[in-house]
């Protein structure tokens, strides 16, 4: 019996340890996860709807349940029309130009925007999330 506990021991260690070790890779190959980590620390004890976590890509994280409603809010502060949901992203309007925010679903529990390549809407999420 002894053995046997020893043995269902490591063999829950090695699972754990390779759950972590695919969790982390996923994560650090996916996005960029330590920037993703601080702001889900900020959405989780200082209670923020949205937090920018990327200033390079904008990129930003919500909490899944009603994120869509906060980013197009979030959005239309900054002087975007929401226009429609296009496949996993949001669509949006400014002086003629159009931009999409992809969706990205993590852990089920947050979600994840990115749009990649324009400047002027980086500048502007800066300047509001100071």
């Amino acid at each position: 019996m002894n053995n046997n506990m020893k043995i269902c021991k490591k063999i829950f260690k090695v699972s754990i340890s390779l759950a972590a070790i695919a969790a982390i890779s996923k994560i650090y190959y996916d996005l960029k996860y330590y920037d993703l980590t601080v702001g889900i620390f900020y959405i989780e004890f200082d209670k923020r709807d949205i937090v920018l976590i990327s200033k390079k890509s904008l990129m930003f994280v919500a909490r899944s349940n009603e994120s869509n409603n906060i980013v197009i809010d979030k959005m239309q502060e900054l002087g975007w029309e929401f226009i429609d949901i296009y496949g996993r992203g949001l669509l949006f309007v400014k002086n003629g130009e159009e931009i999409v925010l992809f969706k990205k679903e993590f852990f089920a529990r947050y979600s994840i925007y990115e749009i990649e390549g324009n400047s002027n809407l980086k500048e502007e999420f800066r300047k509001k999330s100071e």
